[in-house]
Parts: C-alpha cells; sequence; structure tokens
C-alpha cells in the first residue's frame, strides 16, 4: 500500500511535468514546420504524436522502476538501451496509429 501510494504521487508528478513538457514541444514544432513547407495534415500527425510520445516515455520510464520492484528484480538489470529501446518501439507504434487515426479521418489527403 505504501509502494502504491508512492507509485501514484511519483507518476502524477511526472505526468504533470510530462504534459508541459509534451505541449511546448508539440507547440514548437506545430509552429516551426510550415516554416519549412510541411503541409497541414503533417504537422497535425507529427505535433500529436510528440505530445503522445512524450507522455508515454514518461510513463513507461516511471511504470518500470515499479514493475521490477513488484516482482523483486534489480531495476538497474533493466539499462537504458533496453528502456530507450522500449520507448522507441511504442514511439514508433504510437506515430503510426496517429498518423492513421488521422489520414482515415481525413481521406481528400489520399487522393492527391
Amino acid at each position: 500500500s505504501g509502494q502504491s501510494l508512492s507509485y501514484s504521487r511519483t507518476l502524477l508528478r511526472e505526468m504533470s511535468c510530462a504534459l508541459l513538457v509534451g505541449a511546448a514541444l508539440a507547440s514548437a514544432t506545430f509552429f516551426f514546420l510550415p516554416f519549412i513547407k510541411i503541409s497541414a495534415h503533417t504537422s497535425l500527425i507529427v505535433t500529436c504524436a510528440i505530445a503522445s510520445i512524450t507522455m508515454l516515455a514518461t510513463f513507461i520510464g516511471t511504470s518500470l522502476p515499479f514493475l521490477f520492484s513488484f516482482f523483486r528484480l534489480d531495476a538497474a538489470s533493466l539499462g537504458p538501451p533496453a528502456v530507450t529501446t522500449i520507448v522507441d518501439a511504442i514511439g514508433l507504434i504510437t506515430y503510426l496509429v496517429i498518423a492513421d487515426i488521422i489520414l482515415e479521418a481525413s481521406p481528400s489527403i489520399l487522393a492527391k
């Protein structure tokens, strides 16, 4: 119960920070991309993906040590390259899902 409360507090703190960072990155990206001649749909896809991936990476990075502790494993045994690989794979899947959703919602884009 004590560890559950600690996890909840840590997750809330980290996710609050990730929300701010994700929003800042997404805003900067959304305003920068038109200057390099990126379409509005692509800008929307990249902007949504950056915000979502920031949140997911924070969730994974915060949760893995607690998950390892729950199973009585040493969190240090899951090295940074493994965490990075997990986050990268999930990030790529997230990007593709967001792109699919946005492109499905606007079929006229595919006709061009």
